[in-house]
């Protein structure tokens, strides 16, 4: 049976009417600090701010929540408004970050479009107060960070690997034009989760950083990423690998080598094939592979003895292609479910004899 909150009653009569007056108990300040951070959780920003006005115990309440979340979509009104406003909104978040102190965060989220994006002759510095509020959630100890920036122009960002030197980051997910250089190959990481989209990463030593000094990763995830030729990624502990970038398309090797790499889903765009690309792969225990886009020049993907889900949905044009097919089906005969798409489909019943 669902419990009413208690109300204090006062009745006066006044000739035939009768008016209540119903005063509600703050049940909110009386809550543990766990639960309390669990229901803020579910509350947007801006409720969470007003929530902290109400008494000093729920002050303290939204300064402490373990998550965060700076969503541009919660205050559509500075959209086009003058740059005052959004300086405005922005010395507001600045203020919610320093009063927290060193409080320890969980999750911070970032949603942001800048100003210039809707307004000509905008003098915002965003791009700035953003990295602020990142360097804020390090010191902080953030666990999972998501940033999510739509950058409006032409010279991407170049952004800090101070967030990988985190000790307490185990989720880094950066969707934003930037270029991100590598860490040194010195420092170690705690990272479980790494999703990287629209990155130019500038040197092929990222990924040895990521081989050599990320010893949790489990899943990696590399979206419309550019500016390296070469990646090669060799991890014992790496068990979901998706590599979507159709725009490396010319002179791109791609070498995967993972003892526990279990899931692989690569949508690869080469749609000329004597431009020389190169997939060597080595995953002994993968039970998934999903592969779409275009082949590579060169491919080599060992025994895949222990697939037990193959999905393929590749250009053929010609029968060398159809060739380099059948070698990969041929790698997987243990596969128990395999979905071809309609391209190989038409050029297997083509190609093999009628029964």
């Amino acid at each position: 049976m669902e419990r009413k909150p208690k109300l204090m009653a006062i009745v006066s009569r006044q000739g035939q009417g009768v008016h209540a007056e119903r005063i509600m108990i703050d049940r909110l300040s009386n809550l543990p600090d766990p639960i309390a951070h669990h229901i803020f959780s579910f509350v947007d920003l801006k409720d969470i701010v007003r929530v902290g006005c109400a008494s000093k115990r729920c002050r303290q309440f939204h300064l402490s929540t373990p998550t965060l979340s700076f969503n541009f979509n919660e205050f559509p009104d500075i959209k086009k408004s003058p740059c005052s406003k959004r300086l405005e909104v922005m010395n507001s978040l600045d203020r919610l970050l320093a009063h927290r102190r060193n409080d320890k965060l969980k999750r911070f989220h970032i949603h942001w479009v800048p100003h210039n994006r809707y307004v000509e002759d905008c003098s915002c510095d965003e791009s700035f107060r953003i990295m602020t509020w990142v360097y804020d959630a390090v010191r902080c100890k953030v666990e999972e960070l998501d940033l999510d920036i739509c950058v409006h122009q032409e010279t991407p960002l170049a952004l800090s690997s101070f967030m990988f030197l985190c000790d307490s980051l185990r989720s880094l997910s950066v969707n934003m034009k930037c270029v991100l250089k590598a860490p040194p190959l010195d420092s170690s990481s705690n990272l479980k989760h790494l999703n990287l989209r629209e990155v130019c990463i500038v040197d092929e030593e990222f990924f040895t950083w990521i081989s050599c000094c990320c010893k949790c990763i489990k899943e990696l995830r590399l979206h419309d990423i550019y500016g390296v030729q070469n990646i090669t990624i060799e991890s014992s502990s790496l068990e979901s690998f998706v590599f979507r970038c159709p725009g490396l398309s010319a002179g791109c090797n791609l070498n995967i080598s993972g003892e526990k790499l279990e899931s692989l889903h690569i949508y690869w765009g080469n749609v000329f094939l004597d431009r020389k690309s190169l997939l060597n792969l080595f995953a002994p225990n993968l039970k998934s592979l999903i592969w779409s886009g275009s082949l590579f020049s060169h491919q080599n993907v060992g025994k895949l003895t222990r697939l037990e889900k193959a999905e393929l949905s590749l250009k053929v044009k010609s029968g060398k292609e159809f060739d380099i097919i059948y070698e990969i089906l041929c790698s997987m005969p243990e596969v128990k479910v395999l979905i071809l798409h309609k391209e190989i489909t038409k050029v297997l019943k083509e190609t093999l004899p009628s029964s």
